[in-house]
This record gives C-alpha cells, structure tokens and sequence, in this order.
C-alpha cells in the first residue's frame, strides 16, 4: 500500500510560512503493503483429497435445509473482505478518489468488522491525496474509535496535520503536543515538536516557541537542528530585530551550508538586506537560496530581480521577471512579474516586447491582474497612436469590474471619433461621463471629447455648453490633452511637432500638473532633434517644476543625467564631468553607476585622466555593477593608464577585461600590443600581437592583431616574419587586405625577389582595385615594368581613376620623371606642379620638390629653385628623409646662383657640420665659392 503522506508536506511556501515542507522530510511512515489476516490465495493449485471431499457433501445432505441461514455468516464476512480488499487495492494502483467511496460503504456496512481501524487510516489516506474534506473527522474517529490503537501516533500525526493546513493553529498545537508528550521516542517526535514551535509562532507565542527551539537545536538530527535554528532567526526577523537575525542567519549559513535551512537563510537574509536597501548584497544572498530549489523559488527569483532593478540594472531585472514567468507558468508571482516587465519595456521604448509580455499576463492571474494587462496594452497601442489596434482589449475590459469601465468607454468614445462613427461616439461618452466623478480628472477629459464631437455634429448648443464648463474650471485637464497628443506626435516620428506641443503646455499651462512631464519629454525630444542647448534647458525647467510641486522626484537624477548627456555632445566636458558627478554622487540613484562610467569618460577627455581612473575604479569594485558596465569601466581605466604612462596597469586590466568579456572585448588584446609599442617594447608588442591573432575569434580583431605583429617585425628587421604576417593578414581579405599586400609586396621588392613581390603587388591590383594600396600596387606594377609605354599607359589609367589623392601625386612624379627623361622640361613642370597639390610630406613630395627645384635652376630662375629646395631641408617633417641632403645641394646650387655668397658659405659649413660623410660632395661647391673669389670658405 502507497506509504501516507508526511505531515511536513503541510507546510506553505516562504513568506507565508517559516518552512519550507519539500526539504523538511526526514521520516515517512507507511501502512504495510498488506493486512496479515487477509493473505491472497496460494499461488499454486494442489491435488485435492476426493475423500474429505466426498464427506462434506455427505454432510450436507444429512443436516439439509436448517444448514442454509448459518451459510449466509460466512458470505457477509467475505463481502467485507472483498470490499476492504478492493478499497486498498484502488488506492495501491495509484486511484485514491476511487477508493474514498468503498472505504466510506466499508466503514458503514461493517463498523464490526475486524480491519476497521486500518480502513480509517486507509480513507484518511484517499482524503489527503486527493484534498477532498472530512480527513480531520476521519483521524478524530480514529482516535475515538481506537484510543489505544496500533497506529494512534499516525493517527495524531494526521490530525495535526490537517489543523494546520487549516490554519487551527492553537488546535494543531495542542496535537502536537499531544504526540510528542504520548510518544516521546518516536522518530517523528521532535518534528513534532518543531511544528509546534510553528503554530506557538503562528499565534504569536514568540517566547515558548523560542523556549522550546532552544531545546530541540540540541537534536542529533542535523536537518531538524538547522530548521529549528533558522526558526529562531525568523522570529528575531518578524519581532523587528534585524541585527540578530543576521547574526543568527550567517550562523546557521556558516553550519548549515547545503542544507535546505542553509538555503532558507540566505533566502530570509536577501530580505532583510533588501528592505535596508542593500540591494547587491540581498541580489547575491537570493542567487545563492535559488541554488536549493525550494519550493518558493518563484518568490526568490521574483526579489532578485527587483534588487537588480533597485541596483541601476533595470535591463538584468526585467530578463529576470520575464524568465519568473516561462520558469514558473503556474506562480503566483508570474502575472506581476509579466506586468512590471512590460512597464519597463515599455519604458525602454520597446513596446513590441512590452505588447507581447501583456497579452501573456492578460491570460494569467486573477481578473484584476488580467484586466490591468488588457488596460496597459490599450495605453500603450494608444499612445503609439495606434488607437483601433486598442480596441479589443477596451471592449474586453468592459467584461471586467467597474473600476476599468469609465477609461475603457473613455477611449472607445475617442476611437469611434477616429473613426467618425459619432452615433458609438455618443454612446461610449456619455456613458463615461456618466460614471465619472464630478472630481474626476476623467471627467474633464470626457468633456473634452464630448467638445469634439459636438464640433464635429455641428451641435452648437451642446459645444457652447461643454466649453463653458471646462473655461468655468480653468481646467487643467486641457494641458493633459495636448501632453498626450505631443505624445502620440512623438511616437509617430513627428519629433518637431511634439516639440512644438510641449512647449505650448509650458508656455500656457505653466501650474498644470502636465508641465514636469512636458518639460522632461521636451528634453528628450530636443536632444533627439539634436538641439542639445534646448534640452539641456528643458530638464533643468523639469528639476525645478519637479522639486516645486514634489512630482516626479524619481526622474531628477535622469534628467540631470540627459543633462550631462547634452553638454558632451556640444563638447562642453567640463559641464558634463560636473554634471554626471553630480547623479553619481547620490547614492540613491538609480543612474549612479552610468553616471560615474560617463564622467570617467568626461574627464578622460579633458586629459584629467587620474581622475577618470578613480571614477572607473568606483564602477569597476561596486559589486552591483552590471558585467558590461564594469567591463567597460575596466577596458577605458586600462586607456587611461596607457595614457598616464602606466604601461604595466594598462596591461593588466586589457587582458582582465579580454578574460571576463566576451567576443566584443577581445580588442583589449590589440591594446596590450599597442601599450608595450608605445612603451618602447617592440618585441614584447610583436608576441602581444602574434597572441591576439592567436586567441581572437573576431576576424577584424585578428586581422589588426597581425598586421600590427608584420608592422612590429618590419621595424625590428625581422623581414621574413613580417612577410608572412603580412600575407596572413591579407588572407583574411578584410579592410587590411590591401595594406597587408602592398606592404608584402615593397618587403619583398627590398629582399630582391621581383617575381614574388610582383605576384604580390598584382594580387593587390586586381582584388582591390579601387582601394587606396590597390592602386599603390599597381603603381609600383608600372615602375616595374621595363616597358616605358607600358608604364605610362598605366599611369594614365591610373589618374583616369582618381585623379586627386595620394597615388595620383606619386603617379604625376613619375610622369615628370618619365618628361624629364625625354628632354620635355614644361611637360615635366606641369605634371610636378600639380603633383603638389595631392601630396603629403613625404618622399614623394620631397622627389618632386627637388625635381622642380632642378627645373628651376636649369631655366635659370634660382630664387623659384630656392623656395622648392628650402622647403625640404628647413622642413621639421624631412629632418630624417633621405632626400634632405640632396635638397640642401639644390639650395646651395641656387644661392650661388643669386650670388647670394655668404648665405652660401653659411649653408656650406651647415652641410658640412651635419653630413660629414658626404664631405667630399661638397667639395666642387667648396671650390667654386673660392674661385669666385670668397677668401671667407674655409
């Protein structure tokens, strides 16, 4: 036979009880498979004895017809047995509301019958599997029955049991009492004696509960110390002594770990942490009580959101009562949490999600749950504009109680009008006002719909009347009105007629209770249109209507917020550092932490960057801090160390923040190679790169992590690896494709192999060619080319291309070059001229520079030379170039030209000084100053 049910699974849920039933079992006490006096039939036929056989029917036939009434004992007894025996069997195959009828028939018809007492307990069993009433009578007459039964301490059990969940908590006491008093040896008895700790509790017999938990935290019985110590700190907690519940709370946590008391403990502790507002800390004492799987994980999950929303982590929040729901379908918690999910979402602006969270909650909870979410989903649709979409669910809400009927014929009346059917206009109006208070803000807004549509009947009578009673009121209902129409503008799009229409409420309606919000909206719409002077002046008007008339209070630290948003965005990052400062210094925001991350970024700005390390470090140990924020904070600290020259710091959080994060942080690793280059480290920068492209996933990540490690390499001299990190940057054909190659292909021109680098550089050409390096490789294709035509038909096409960046300038050098060649000295000129205006400093610009400098001079016009010369060798941006020498022997050439001698010599012992090696250059110019006759050259 099925074992009875214990009687802790009486237990309720936390909140409502201070145990928790699922975990407290510890002993289960069952009837026995089968009654010993009725044991089944042999299961095996044995060979019968024919004689005695014979003589009994013999005997039958002596004694005859008097024999017959004693026949019929015998079958009543078996009639009993059968019907005892089936009752049991129902309720052993798993049928217990069968078996209840056949129990009650048994107990009636028999009340003689030997298995009687084991027939009570078997129905009191039926009634407790299937909820049915009566059991507590069933164990009464037990005990009536069989005051010295057998099972007298189920039996008391039972009893007890069922008081409780009745909530007869004096009666399931004194049962209780009863039990552990009578059978003070059984197993169950300090269970007892712990639920009657419970009931003394449930009546507020705070001292004897704890008197009597005091003995039973003795126990040999682990479990049953751990629940009654957890009980003792829940009476500390329903007195108001918070300080000892926690003590008591992080001792049973410290003994207890593991145990479901432990996991209570940390639930109850979540509590107390959450109505201190210790929200980080009550978020992580629920995580660790969801770990037990109580039976109230519903209710655990449900406050662990509410303490990451509380926290500044709305979005962790609202996840977390959406997955309350789709976890527990059946919890009472899952139509609040669907509503509050969708209010944020709706807040957040996502009105799809927000929508589908409220269709969800309208077919949950009780009818005031699903009436509020039909009521949310018509706002919604509605201030969306989306008006005739609303309309099932007002006409539903119409099937609900009163309380939802005025706003509901309310905005059926507005979408008849929207639809001009004025006759269901008419109707759902007057019906509203009809139901309005005369207090009512209803009331005037129904009047303004009945304005409308009087206008739109042409009833002057009833529009003169309507108007007169709202101008009568002053009413500021009005201002309402046009708030919800900037609304709907708003999320139609209309950014610039909301704008318009929240101003008009400021401007006219400056006292009505629609200004704060008018102002707050006005400042969201105005930073969208990007006036960001208008919206930094629309939330400093909100902080002050909001303090004046204490509304709103909860969005100040918002605007001051938006407000800090507003001055970085006109680049005003003094007032955004001092702005965001301010929301991050108030420990009850909401926005505080955003605040502080945005202020870091504020400062770093400013070049404060000491500053901004402190402000991210706040971030970065605020155990309440959402990962990606924190994340954040630790990958701009880590910037602002590189910054301060911190290399080492600004290593260490690029690589934390690449090991916490996920894929969108793995640009972290390319910055620990750029803090090692920047500290001079290049081979550590080039195995910091070589890792990145290693351990990335991104493909842009490792594209940048190897072409840096071929640019590292290049610098070293390691040429080959170079090369080879350049070619496996390029396989990834991303936006470095075109750099990689090229830079390949002008490595492998250095080392000698053409064939190869010409491989390189046409792979280059044809795969990217309209980029930047696609066309810097053909143009080193072309000067490879032995072929002059070949090479000029190519820097045509070149030009034909793009005749005014970078490539183009190189290609016009070259084609002076190509000039020159051929003796076309205006030609040359021309294309050097208009070289110059595509050309950075450079090598480049230094080759045509000196080439138009030479032109000069060979047409005899020295001081044009001059300027072109001099550009190069006084020029900041050539003081290492190859070139500068050369530019100075040009120079030289051209003062000497202008007979311009002493600047000369000064030029020459300038030359002399600072290119030693080139000594013997500078000879002839030497020479040539001392036949002229300057005595002066040394």
């Amino acid at each position: 036979m099925p074992e009875i049910l214990s009687y802790f699974n009486m237990l309720k849920p936390f909140e409502s009880s201070f145990l928790d039933s699922s975990n407290l079992m510890s002993h289960r006490t069952a009837l026995p498979n089968r009654v010993a006096i009725f044991s089944p039939a042999p299961s095996r036929r044995r060979r019968r004895n024919f004689f005695p056989a014979v003589q009994f029917l013999l005997l039958l036939f002596l004694i005859g017809i008097s024999a017959f009434p004693a026949a019929a004992r015998p079958s009543r007894r078996a009639e009993a047995e059968r019907e005892y025996r089936f009752a049991f069997q129902l309720l052993e195959n798993n049928m217990p509301r069968s078996a209840i009828p056949h129990f009650r028939r048994y107990l009636e018809k028999f009340p003689d019958h030997k298995g009687r007492e084991r027939a009570l307990l078997g129905l009191a069993q039926a009634l407790e599997q299937t909820g049915e009433p009566g059991i507590e009578d069933v164990y009464r007459r037990y005990l009536d029955e069989f005051p010295k039964g057998k099972d007298r301490a189920l039996a008391l059990l039972g009893l007890g049991r069922s008081q409780y969940k009745k909530g007869k908590w004096s009666e399931a006491r004194t049962t209780y009492h009863q039990f552990a008093k009578e059978f003070p040896n059984h197993p169950e008895a300090e269970n007892a004696r712990l639920f009657e700790a419970v009931c003394l509790t449930k009546t507020e017999r705070y001292d004897e509960a704890t008197a009597l938990l005091q003995e039973l935290r003795k126990s040999s019985d682990r479990n049953l110390a751990a629940e009654a110590d957890y009980l003792a700190a829940r009476i500390f907690y329903t007195t108001g002594e918070f300080g000892r519940a926690v003590e008591a709370l992080i001792s049973i946590q410290n003994r207890f770990e593991g145990t479901p008391a432990g996991f209570k403990a940390h639930g109850l502790l979540g509590d107390i942490y959450y109505q201190q507002k210790r929200y980080a800390s009550a978020r992580r004492e629920y995580s660790a009580a969801l770990k037990g799987k109580l039976s109230y994980a519903d209710d655990l999950l449900y406050w662990k959101a509410w303490s990451a929303i509380k926290a500044g982590d709305t979005t962790t929040g609202t996840e977390e009562l959406i997955s309350l729901a789709t976890r527990f379908p059946k919890s009472e918690k899952a139509p609040a949490a669907l509503l509050q999910a969708a209010g944020f979402k709706s807040l957040f602006g996502d009105s799809t999600a927000a929508l589908s969270l409220l269709e969800d909650a309208a077919k949950r909870g009780n009818a005031s749950q699903r009436a509020e979410a039909l009521y949310k989903k018509a706002m919604i649709l509605i201030a969306a504009g989306r008006i005739r979409k609303a309309r099932p669910a007002l006409l539903r809400l119409l099937e609900f109680p009163n309380a939802y009927h005025l706003p509901a014929s309310y905005y059926l009346g507005l979408d008849a009008l929207d639809r001009n059917d004025l006759s269901e206009a008419h109707l759902r109006l007057e019906t509203a006002r009809d139901s309005a208070l005369p207090t009512s803000e209803w009331r005037e807004r129904i009047i303004l719909g009945l304005l409308d549509l009087a206008r739109r009947e042409n009833n002057a009578a009833d529009y003169d009347r309507y108007l007169g009673i709202l101008e009568k009121e002053n009413s500021p209902v009005l201002a309402h009105v046009i708030l919800n129409g900037a609304k709907m503008r708003e999320a139609q799009g209309d950014l610039e007629g909301a704008a318009h229409e929240y101003q008009r409420i400021l401007r006219e309606f400056p006292a009505s209770s629609a200004a704060p919000e008018a102002a707050y909206s006005l400042g969201v719409v105005q930073y969208s249109l990007g006036d960001y002077n208008a919206a930094e002046k629309a939330f400093q008007t909100f902080t002050r209507l909001a303090k004046k008339k204490n509304v709103m209070r909860d969005f100040i630290d918002d605007a001051r917020y938006w407000i800090g948003f507003s001055r970085y965005q006109r680049k005003d990052l003094e007032g955004a550092a001092e702005a965001f400062s301010r929301v991050a210094s108030d420990t009850r925001s909401n926005r505080r932490l955003d605040a502080a991350f945005r202020a870091g970024d504020a400062f770093f700005g400013l070049e404060r960057y000491e500053r901004a390390v402190q402000l991210y470090t706040s971030v970065i140990e605020d155990s309440s801090a959402p990962k990606r924020l924190r994340l954040d904070s630790l990958f701009n600290r880590a910037a602002a160390f590189q910054a301060l020259g911190r290399s080492r710091e600004a290593r260490e959080d690029f690589l934390s923040a690449w090991q916490e994060g996920d894929t969108e942080y793995e640009e972290a690793l390319l910055k620990i190679g750029d803090a090692y280059r920047e500290a001079g480290q290049d081979p550590e920068a080039a195995r910091a790169y070589e890792f990145a492209a290693n351990n990335a996933t991104t493909l842009s990540v490792r594209e940048e992590a190897l072409f840096q490690a071929a640019e590292t390499h290049r610098r070293l001299g390691d040429t080959d690896s170079s090369i080879r990190l350049f070619l496996a940057a390029a396989g990834i054909a991303g936006g470095y494709a075109p750099n990689a190659l090229f830079s390949a292909g002008r490595l492998l021109l250095a080392q000698g192999d053409t064939t190869k680098a010409r491989t390189v550089f046409r792979e280059a050409s044809d795969s990217y060619p309209r980029s930047l390096f696609g066309r810097w490789s053909r143009y080193r294709l072309a000067l490879l080319s032995p072929s002059p035509d070949s090479r000029i038909q190519i820097f045509h096409s070149l030009l034909d291309e793009a005749s005014s960046d970078i490539v183009a300038g190189a290609v016009l050098v070259q084609l002076g070059r190509e000039s020159l060649s051929q003796d076309q000295i205006d030609s040359a000129q021309a294309f050097l001229e208009q070289a110059l205006e595509f050309l950075p400093d450079g090598s480049h610009l230094a080759t045509a520079k000196i080439l138009l400098g030479n032109i000069f001079l060979q047409k005899q016009q020295p001081l044009e030379a001059q300027i072109q010369y001099e550009y190069i060798f006084r020029s900041p941006a050539f003081a290492q170039n190859p070139l500068r020498f050369t530019a100075g022997i040009g120079l030289l050439d051209s003062l000497i030209q202008q007979k311009r001698t002493e600047e000369a010599i000064t030029l020459l012992e300038e030359l002399t000084d600072k290119f030693p090696e080139r000594k013997k250059e500078l000879e002839r110019f030497r020479r040539k100053l001392k036949d002229a006759g300057n005595s002066n050259v040394s």
